[in-house]
């Protein structure tokens, strides 16, 4: 019985045994050698049952986290799809040390749509289901209202909500804000991470969340539900079909943008959050998404105070690099006809720039501008972006790296991206001398960054405040690049060797060089064929003049003017048994004194599009003066528990805090700010 458990091989040595027993014990014997391949073959037939358990073992492979989903792209765009497969199966991968993929992980539906022919596919269509409700602010995702949102869980806390619709009805697209807030004794700084070839999810293990628990900010994912109409799919609409001109460099007006509503709303969402510190928002994001985020910071630069591009710059029309949309030769519905075929069937002679010329007038911006020279996406675009924000007088900081061998870098980020953008844009306190001293140190040892800045995070370095910001020499010590600071800032450091403003940052060394088509040939345009050239436009006339608010008949830029004053129609009166009343300014005029005075001044509330008496009928209300202040009037002050909440100027009166509240300049459902709203409180006037 021993015996016949063993191994193959010492059984068949038992069969050969068997033989020799045969020729004596014929009968014995054959029943006995009958017994041994009954087992050898009892354990061949065992063998399905294990491959099964094989089976079973693969079907519960994770599915690859958001964070490796986000790294994806950047690794298709780089090598290949057959390449970043096997990257999931090494533990030392990119992808895994970096994108925090688990290895041997399955790929998620987004994953899968990288894999396709032709530039990079994101979802066409996302999953959706029918909400019972349709929130038009920001409000916790629940099992009623995500539709095709995907509610956060723990921690993470996700808000949904149907911007850009008129008359209090919900817009046409569903859009998310995916939120991770950590606890603080003070008002956090924001970092907004753009993701758009998705909805913007960010996960419990995702750099970004990592990042926020050790660095103390909010982190804020945001991207599209569809449609993803936009080069390669992507979800969010650039502005003005691609077509950015010195008669139109910032095209930031709602109407410019299906998604100008949903950015207006996420920040004002920032704003009136008491935890977060709305004075210091950031913008990052990879590639077409960075791309996105410096649209968004131009356009809101009041709001912002820097963005981190990876992996992008400025589009120029008649220049290389080209992007893989063809953006800046071709307008977006041009490209949609004729792919890369738009460059010579209808190349963009009213094109100049593309997303946005970082014309910010006043409102300057930090730009952390960071590509490999081997990414034939981004480099040299990476420069121009530079010379334009250095031209409008903002801080750029061009980081151009070299990549250790040919097979590394192309277009992804740097190693350890979060600690690029966090010690760059100063998102908190950078660490002091001493602590670089102790860092550099460290690394001197022999030890690398990462098992360095581990001790650093464990609190083990003399000088080290946990959670500052990596200087320019620590983070030096992960990678090394050619280092341009126009106004000698990084991070929270000030006073670094700088070319000046009125000097240029030395070209990256790309491996494709990169100027206009006639020196670098990649499109057969006609040769007096664009970019179109001329004046840009002054920053006074960039802006439209806001909408009047409440009680500042006539503003221009948040300052007070004076407008020709007539009345409206129809105000908001009241609302009566779930029935919006309306009434007519003329039934107003042909009140009373007494009781026209009290509908002016105490029924001051905004149903939708319809604005109270004070606004829509200000000849007859005497609120035509653009310094008029009704202690009654409304202003938006902040969200409580996902629900916006209103302050009257009488209130604000009192408040001792009233300075700070007064810096507030957002309006939420009719609702302007305080210095809109309460001019003379704020003095404005």
């Amino acid at each position: 019985k021993i015996q016949l458990l063993g191994s193959f091989e010492e059984g068949s040595m038992f069969i050969i045994l068997g033989i020799n027993i045969m020729m004596n014990l014929k009968k014995l014997a054959l029943l006995f050698l009958i017994k041994i391949l009954c087992l050898q073959n009892a354990r061949t037939w065992a063998q399905p049952s294990q491959q099964a358990q094989i089976e079973a073992a693969a079907m519960k492979t994770v599915v690859c986290e958001q964070s490796c989903e986000d790294e994806w792209p950047r690794c298709v765009g780089a090598t290949s799809c057959e390449n970043c497969k096997n990257e999931l199966k090494d533990g030392g991968s990119r992808l895994v040390t970096q994108g925090g993929c688990t290895v041997g992980c399955s790929l998620t539906v987004a994953m899968k749509s990288f894999c396709g022919n032709g530039p990079v596919q994101g979802p066409t269509k996302a999953p959706s289901s029918d909400p019972g409700t349709k929130p038009i602010v920001p409000t916790l995702c629940n099992n009623d209202n995500k539709g095709s949102c995907e509610c956060g869980e723990g921690d993470i806390k996700t808000y949904v909500f149907w911007p850009g619709g008129t008359n209090g009805e919900p817009g046409q697209y569903q859009r998310c804000i995916h939120t991770y807030i950590p606890s603080s004794n003070s008002a956090l700084p924001v970092v907004i991470s753009v993701s758009a070839y998705g909805q913007g999810l960010i996960r419990k293990n995702s750099s970004g969340v990592k990042g926020a628990k050790h660095y103390g900010y909010a982190l804020f994912g945001i991207g599209s539900t569809g449609p993803f109409d936009q080069a390669g799919n992507f979800g969010l609409e650039f502005p003005a079909n691609g077509i950015v001109n010195p008669d139109n460099p910032t095209p930031c007006a709602s109407s410019d943008s299906r998604d100008f509503a949903y950015i207006e709303e996420t920040l004002a969402f920032i704003d009136g959050l008491d935890s977060l510190d709305s004075s210091k928002v950031f913008l990052e994001g990879f590639s077409q998404n960075s791309m996105f985020a410096a649209y968004i910071s131009v356009c809101f630069a009041d709001k912002v105070k820097g963005l981190y591009q990876g992996g992008s710059g400025l589009a120029l029309t008649g220049h290389t690099p080209i992007t893989p949309g063809w953006q800046a030769q071709c307008s977006l519905t041009d490209y949609l006809e004729h792919k890369k075929g738009c460059c010579e069937e209808k190349f963009c002679t009213e094109c100049t720039w593309w997303p946005v010329y970082p014309r910010t007038c006043e409102h300057k911006l930090i730009d952390c501008i960071a590509s490999y020279t081997n990414d034939n996406i981004a480099c040299g675009s990476d420069w121009y972006m530079y010379e334009a924000m250095v031209a409008e007088g903002n801080d750029a900081r061009l980081l151009s790296f070299s990549p250790p061998n040919p097979d590394e870098g192309k277009h992804s980020n740097p190693k350890n991206y979060f600690d690029w953008i966090v010690g760059c844009l100063g998102v908190v306190e950078s660490c002091s001398s001493t602590c670089e001293i102790s860092f550099s140190s460290c690394v001197a040892t022999g030890k690398s960054y990462t098992e360095c800045f581990n001790e650093m995070s464990n609190g083990d370095f003399s000088g080290c405040v946990v959670g500052c910001a990596p200087t320019l020499e620590m983070l030096k010590l992960s990678e090394l690049p050619v280092v341009t600071l126009s106004k000698g800032n990084f991070g929270t450091q000030t006073g670094l060797p700088s070319p000046g403003p009125k000097e240029s940052a030395v070209k990256p060394l790309c491996e494709n060089g990169f100027g206009p088509f006639e020196t670098h040939q990649k499109c057969k345009k006609e040769k007096n064929e664009g970019p179109k050239t001329g004046t840009i436009k002054e920053c006074s006339n960039d802006t439209e003049a806001p909408t009047p608010q409440p009680t500042s008949v006539g503003t221009k830029n948040g300052d007070p003017t004076y407008l020709p004053c007539k009345d409206g129609k129809k105000f908001f009166y009241k609302e009566k048994k779930s029935k919006v009343i309306l009434k007519e300014c003329s039934w107003l005029e042909d009140l009373k004194e007494k009781k026209k005075k009290k509908v002016c001044q105490k029924f001051v509330d905004f149903n939708g599009d319809n604005g109270p008496a004070q606004v829509i009928c200000p000849l007859t209300c005497n609120s035509c003066d653009a310094c008029y202040e009704n202690e009654k009037s409304k202003f938006f002050f902040k969200y409580k528990d996902e629900i916006p909440e209103y302050k009257t100027c009488g209130w604000l009166q009192e408040h001792k805090k009233k300075k700070k509240f007064c810096k507030k300049s957002f309006s939420v459902n009719g609702y302007g700010p305080p210095k809109e709203v309460c001019p003379s409180t704020c003095e404005v006037c």
